[in-house]
């Protein structure tokens, strides 16, 4: 049953990851973009930023999100779970790793935001 549970939250997970990474509007304008590119009416470098500002959008889009899920995860958790002194440290000790993993994900998407915004001035 747990895993099922699991299964599950890893699939809505993914379900969100996908529509936030591969969003229909965003593609779209993407794609006329390029065409207009290849038509000569924008530059590449017009190009670029059309694909950087795109990119930017979904890093500021899974900076929101993955709070926001995190503490949705921790809600769900059953009060009778954490009253169990291993289940506490077994919690405390994924808590810890997914608080690790957050920093990791936050300081290189931070990392990647400056890059950008350094390309875009430049």
């Amino acid at each position: 049953m747990e895993s099922d549970q699991r299964l599950e939250k890893t699939n809505n997970l993914n379900e969100m990851l996908e529509k936030m990474l591969f969003n229909e509007k965003d593609l779209n304008i993407l794609k006329i973009a390029i065409d207009n590119m290849n038509m000569g009416k924008i530059s590449p470098k017009e190009l670029r930023k059309y694909i950087i500002e795109s990119r930017v959008k979904i890093i500021e889009k899974l900076l929101k999100f993955f709070p926001f899920y995190l503490k949705q995860v921790t809600i769900e958790k059953p009060l009778e779970a954490l009253a169990q002194p291993h289940t506490n440290i077994k919690l405390n000790q994924e808590l810890q790793e997914k608080n690790e993993f957050l920093k990791d994900v936050g300081s290189r998407v931070n990392k990647i935001h400056k890059e950008l915004k350094y390309k875009l001035e430049i």
